[in-house]
């Protein structure tokens, strides 16, 4: 048996670089960004959606 989907990917990020970050990942590869919950806003990061697949950087 393989897996055949990701649901949660959460990768690490240089810190301050959200908007690289949105330029690659939802400009280039047309994920759609997410709003994180208002608890780990000030964390910095960006998260984004496409389908079932999840993915948070931070």
């Amino acid at each position: 048996m393989y897996p055949h989907a990701l649901h949660h990917v959460q990768l690490a990020m240089p810190e301050g670089r959200e908007e690289e970050a949105r330029a690659f990942y939802g400009g280039l590869l047309g994920l759609e960004e997410e709003q994180k919950p208002e608890a780990l806003e000030a964390r910095g990061g960006v998260w984004f959606r496409r389908g079932e697949l999840r993915l948070h950087l931070g």
